[in-house]
C-alpha cells in the first residue's frame, strides 16, 4: 500500500508533465493509483534488452544510461536519460519486449507504470497522445543529430563533434567549468562517435594537454 505522501507526490509530478497535465482529475487519481514508487542505486540494471515489456519508467531523480547489442553482443546503441525522462519511448504503444538494456548511472528514484495503464491513458487522452508524438519527434531529432556528428570521414573531428553535442545536451555549470554530471567511460565516446577507443583516448588527450577539457574519474569538464 502506498503511502497518502508518496501518492500525492506522484500525483504533482504528473502534473507537471506535459503529457498528463491536462488530464482529468479522475484520470490523474487512477494513473497516480497505480503507479510504484522505487529507489535504484547505482550501478543497478533496470530492465534488459529482450525482456518483456511490462512497466514504463518515469525518472524523477538521476541518470540512467541505455545501451542495446547485437547478436554478437557488441554495443550498437548508447545513449543517456536525465530527470523526467519517459522510458523506453519505442515500443510503448504496441511493442512487446524492451528493446534496450538500461543502468542506473548515479542513484535514481523512478515512478514505475504499468505499460497497459500508459497505453490505455494515451489511447484515449487525445491531448496525452499528441504530447507523446511531440517526444517522440524530439527523440527522432536527437537521434538524427547524433548520426549527423558521426558522418564525418574524420574521426577526430566526429569524436569532437559528440563532446559538443554531451556538453550541449547534458553540461551543467560548475564553478568555471561545464561538466557531465555523470561518469562517460571511453568505449562509450567511442560507440557515440562511430570510432575506437584508441582514437578517443588520443583525441581526448590532446584536448586535455589544449586545456579544452579535463576527463577525470571518468567525468568530463569542458573548460
Amino acid at each position: 500500500m502506498i503511502s497518502p505522501t508518496i501518492q500525492t507526490e506522484i500525483k504533482k509530478f504528473y502534473m507537471a508533465q506535459p503529457d498528463f497535465g491536462n488530464l482529468p482529475m479522475q484520470e490523474l487519481d487512477r494513473l497516480s493509483e497505480a503507479t510504484r514508487f522505487k529507489r535504484v542505486h547505482r550501478g543497478q540494471w533496470i530492465f534488459d534488452q529482450g525482456d518483456e515489456l511490462s512497466n514504463v519508467y518515469f525518472l524523477k531523480e538521476g541518470h540512467v544510461k541505455v545501451t542495446a547489442m547485437n547478436a554478437e553482443g557488441d554495443l550498437t546503441y548508447l545513449s543517456f536519460l536525465t530527470p523526467q525522462a519517459i522510458f523506453p519511448l519505442r515500443g510503448i504503444l504496441n511493442g512487446e519486449e524492451y528493446c534496450y538494456n538500461s543502468i542506473a548511472i548515479t542513484d535514481l528514484e523512478v515512478y514505475i507504470v504499468p505499460v497497459t495503464e500508459i497505453r490505455r491513458v494515451i489511447i484515449h487522452n487525445y491531448a496525452c497522445l499528441v504530447s507523446f508524438i511531440q517526444r517522440m519527434e524530439r527523440l527522432v531529432e536527437r537521434t538524427t543529430s547524433l548520426i549527423e556528428q558521426t558522418t564525418s570521414s574524420n574521426a577526430t573531428q566526429r569524436v569532437c563533434q559528440v563532446l559538443s553535442g554531451l556538453k550541449a545536451e547534458y553540461g551543467q555549470k560548475r564553478g568555471t567549468v561545464r561538466q557531465i554530471p555523470f561518469q562517460i567511460l571511453l568505449k562509450g565516446l567511442a560507440v557515440l562517435s562511430g570510432t575506437t577507443t584508441e582514437t578517443v583516448t588520443t583525441v581526448v588527450k590532446q584536448l586535455q594537454q589544449q586545456n579544452k577539457i579535463r576527463y577525470n574519474r571518468k567525468l568530463i569538464s569542458f573548460i
